[in-house]
């Protein structure tokens, strides 16, 4: 590997944590069984419906984010 080159793991963590830093969940539109784990669909604040995507429930972080998880879990 290059010096001062992230591996592929790095790399994809790094991505990962800037995605969830910079996005807010604004709703929770349905739920999946995938390989054994269930996702969950997100709506992205200030992003359009085309770019929902399914993440697992580790990936729904913040105090608004977990509200809106229990709320769908709870309706």
């Amino acid at each position: 590997m290059i010096q001062g080159a992230l591996s592929p793991f790095a790399l994809y963590s790094y991505i990962a944590s800037s995605f969830q830093d910079s996005y807010e969940v604004e709703k929770i539109l349905a739920s999946r069984l995938e390989r054994g784990v269930t996702q969950y669909k997100v709506k992205w604040s200030g992003i359009s419906k085309a770019g929902c995507t399914w993440e697992p429930e580790k990936h729904i972080r913040g105090t608004n984010a977990l509200s809106m998880l229990k709320d769908f879990k709870d309706a």
